[in-house]
C-alpha cells in the first residue's frame, strides 16, 4: 500500500468557507489540524481511503509542474534531509 499525509495546502477557492469553519487567522490551512477543520473534515474520516468517495479532494484535474523536495520545517533531528516534499502546480 501506499500512503499520503496532507499536512497543508494553500487555498486558492472557497476561502469564505475556509473561514467560517475556523476561527478567522491569515493562516487557514497551514497544518493538518487547521487544514481538517477549514475542510469541515469530519474525524470519522481518518483513515479512510480517498478514493471510497466519502471524501472528494477536487474535481477539478490539474497536472503538477514538479515535484519539490525540501528540508523539514521547525525539526530539530534530520533538518540536513529532504523530508519534505510537494506538487508545484
Amino acid at each position: 500500500g501506499c500512503e499520503i499525509l496532507i499536512r497543508s495546502l494553500i487555498p486558492t477557492h472557497s476561502i469564505d468557507i475556509m473561514k467560517k469553519n475556523r476561527k478567522p487567522s491569515p493562516h487557514l490551512t497551514n497544518g493538518p489540524a487547521k487544514l481538517v477543520q477549514a475542510l469541515n473534515i469530519p474525524a470519522k474520516l481518518n483513515g479512510s481511503l480517498i478514493n471510497n468517495k466519502n471524501l472528494l479532494i477536487s474535481s477539478e484535474k490539474k497536472t503538477p509542474h514538479k515535484l519539490i523536495a525540501s528540508t523539514r520545517i521547525g525539526i530539530s533531528k534530520g533538518q540536513d534531509k529532504n523530508w519534505r516534499f510537494y506538487f508545484n502546480c
